[in-house]
């Protein structure tokens, strides 16, 4: 059977194909946005999904290269959690105000 990898790649299976972004890239496009966003200023959580999930490390990866040039810019932690909006919550930064 023909597979094709989105979002999350495994480069190890026999899948044909693979349609994602690159997630260190990604990241950095996330610390891009936040700095913005703060005007280059402030703490930060990081809400990370799955510890397991590559794809997600790698983004966590290219936000923590891209956050050191920002140095006014600083992160509180990385936190993991399920992939529910509930579970998210729970660690207690989401939505916090």
């Amino acid at each position: 059977m023909p597979v094709v990898t989105f979002d999350s790649d495994a480069p190890g299976s026999k899948r044909f194909a693979f349609v994602g972004v690159d997630d260190v890239e990604c990241g950095r496009d996330i610390c891009r946005a936040i700095a913005k966003a703060l005007n280059n200023t402030g703490v930060v959580a990081v809400l990370a999904g799955n510890p397991n999930a590559p794809n997600l490390q790698k983004r966590i990866v290219g936000l923590r290269e891209q956050v050191a040039n920002y140095p006014n810019l600083k992160i509180l932690d990385t936190f993991y959690h399920k992939e529910t909006p509930q579970d998210a919550l729970a660690t207690g930064y989401a939505g916090a105000s």
